[in-house]
């Protein structure tokens, strides 16, 4: 794992929604001076909600969506159609009010089976992420952070996974028994840009002991250090509340 310590910016907002609006123009901003396709892998979760519901909503005729390839951090292993399905929740808010060129949108096809599944998206990944290092580097990567300090689909305690070498990997949610899909910290690590987008105040502790202490194995959300890009927690007031000292 990456030993470096990366340079983190923080930024806090009053709400979740002002949180949305900056996230929105900073993607925009990427997007649109980009000269080439911008790879962004998206997760689920109900705050980034939030973000794809105003994408669709202000930002549809703002953003050059031909420019942008839409990939998956990870997946639950259910039908796209179900209502826990981080694809299904992605398309609702955002893909069925956009015009987005279906070879942009390269989802986990979660209701596979999810060992052969892992290894079909990571070779669609090689085939159209440029890898540096041989490690696909995604432009920017969405990541949430579970009260457990869980972040995509990797838990507290699972080893095999903490320490994966490959790009996607199989697991299961230790509490639920729910089978997911999901992207490797050492794939996490090799983006340009990885954005923590967290609120509410039951998000405010682990929030605390991510920021506040150095990298902790029990905690895989303090393991997303990339190796050369950029580090963004973008909070609302309620998850910054329990921070000691913020630095960049």
């Amino acid at each position: 794992m990456n030993t470096k310590q990366p340079v983190r910016i923080i930024r806090i907002f009053e709400n979740p929604e002002s949180l949305a609006e900056n996230f929105c123009n900073e993607l925009k901003e990427l997007v649109n001076t980009s000269e080439r396709v911008v790879n962004c892998a998206v997760s689920g979760g109900s705050t980034p909600q939030v973000i794809y519901k105003l994408l669709a909503e202000k930002y549809s005729r703002q953003i050059n969506w031909k420019t942008i390839k839409f990939f998956w951090v990870d997946e639950r292993c259910v039908n796209a159609d179900d209502s826990e399905s981080n694809y299904g929740s992605f398309k609702k808010n955002l893909l069925d009010k956009v015009i987005i060129p279906a070879e942009n949108v390269h989802r986990i096809n979660g209701e596979m089976n999810p060992v052969f599944e892992a290894e079909r998206y990571s070779e669609e990944i090689l085939s159209f992420v440029p890898a540096i290092s041989g490690i696909p580097a995604f432009d920017v990567i969405l990541l949430g952070i579970g009260e457990d300090g869980h972040t995509a689909s990797i838990f507290p305690g699972d080893e095999q996974i903490l320490n994966s070498q490959k790009i996607c990997e199989p697991t299961v949610n230790p509490i639920s028994g729910q089978k997911r899909i999901t992207l490797t910290i050492k794939v996490l690590n090799n983006a340009r840009k990885i954005f923590f987008i967290v609120t509410g105040s039951s998000k405010s502790k682990i929030v605390s002991k991510i920021l506040d202490t150095s990298k902790d194995e029990k905690i895989p959300a303090s393991l997303i250090t990339p190796v050369r890009g950029g580090l963004f927690f973008y909070l609302d007031k309620q998850a910054a509340s329990g921070i000691r000292k913020v630095s960049a």
